[in-house]
């Protein structure tokens, strides 16, 4: 395991987390649950539907949120092309 998911597995104790509990963790970068949703329903999270009515709700266990954590945030940031404005 990388030492990174372990920096992030000291963060969430809990086993399972709703949108809304992930929105108010202080160390999760999402602010908002229709993206959570869209996460989990274009894979990038594993949630499960609880829903017994119209409404989605899910529960995201604590795996797949360090998972998520992890890729999310190990890639190497791009760096940005120094540009100089020079006028002639």
């Amino acid at each position: 395991m990388r030492k990174s998911a372990n920096i992030f597995r000291n963060k969430f104790r809990k086993k399972f987390y709703s949108t809304q509990e992930l929105v108010e963790h202080e160390e999760f970068p999402i602010r908002s649950t229709n993206t959570i949703t869209k996460l989990i329903e274009s894979g990038e999270l594993d949630g499960v539907n609880i829903s017994t009515t119209q409404f989605k709700r899910y529960r995201i266990g604590r795996e797949s949120i360090i998972k998520f954590l992890t890729k999310r945030f190990s890639k190497p940031m791009k760096e940005a092309p120094l540009t100089t404005n020079k006028k002639s």
